[in-house]
């Protein structure tokens, strides 16, 4: 499964919030890499009705993932 623009953003987004909360880059990685895993199995296919639902639940998965205690 492709999950399209969403597969993009999120790491992004998760990698900038880790370092605002002062994460070092090894730690940053291991978020990026843990949002990418938790979004590959959603399939995206263009601007369709769903679409917001989909990056509604990217934005949760990386704010979840850069603000875990023990990375």
């Amino acid at each position: 499964r492709d999950p399209g623009d969403l597969g993009k953003p999120a790491p992004a987004l998760a990698a900038g919030l880790a370092y605002a909360r002062g994460r070092s880059l090894a730690e940053i990685k291991r978020v990026m890499e843990r949002v990418r895993r938790r979004l590959e199995n959603m399939d995206c296919r263009g601007a369709l009705p769903s679409c917001g639902g989909k990056a509604a639940h990217a934005l949760r998965v990386a704010g979840e993932e850069a603000g875990k205690r023990k990375i």
